[in-house]
């Protein structure tokens, strides 16, 4: 059995983000002590002016709607400075209204892989073979949520002829400005934690 990264771990800030404050220079001056690294330029997405730029060995990525900031390795110290950003961030910009938090990562699995061994993944992946066999489908997904006291886990099994993968989300709604530090917080334990859990669910 093998497993790698398909998508790196991230932590998404939903809310309403000013893009005029979010830029390089506003990290760099407020976060100093978080990296030693000299200033890299922004990319920005011709057509969309989507615009991303490294930090400290994390990738920030501000819309209006959501900060997304995304580890390059599978290190506890990149999801560390993750959390260290997040709640700077929501500190210094505290009157930004922010509507959720969320943790994803996704893993690609080896097709020689047997049967995920969860009955709820097990009886779909049956499924979809035979789907695949007698159709000419390029994808096939399948999802599940559980709800917990805080947030909801989403966990997205999908196939297709050429991979396989499970992309994990937890989801928090926030209501309360005191929620946003703890739900930060889970960050590293849930990312460290999710590749315990594919592996559980793989045979």
């Amino acid at each position: 059995m093998t497993m790698q990264i398909k998508d790196h771990p991230s932590l998404v800030i939903a809310g309403i983000w000013n893009l005029a404050i979010l830029t390089p220079d506003w990290f760099y001056s407020e976060f100093s002590d978080l990296t030693e690294d000299k200033q890299g330029e922004a990319e920005v997405q011709i057509g969309t002016g989507v615009m991303r730029f490294p930090f400290g060995g994390v990738m920030i990525n501000p819309t209006t709607q959501k900060l997304i900031l995304t580890a390059t390795k599978e290190e506890a110290q990149q999801y560390e400075i993750i959390e260290k950003i997040a709640h700077g961030i929501v500190s210094k910009l505290h009157y930004t209204p922010v509507t959720g938090i969320g943790h994803n990562v996704s893993y690609l699995i080896d097709n020689n892989t047997k049967e995920l061994n969860d009955d709820l993944f097990e009886k779909q992946e049956q499924s979809y073979q035979r789907q695949l066999k007698a159709v000419a489908l390029d994808k096939l997904e399948s999802g599940y949520s559980l709800s917990f006291e805080h947030y909801t886990l989403n966990l997205t099994y999908s196939m297709s002829r050429e991979e396989k993968f499970v992309h994990i989300n937890y989801h928090y709604p926030c209501n309360q400005e005191q929620d946003l530090t703890r739900f930060i917080k889970e960050f590293s334990v849930h990312t460290l934690q999710s590749k315990e859990m594919v592996k559980g669910l793989l045979a």
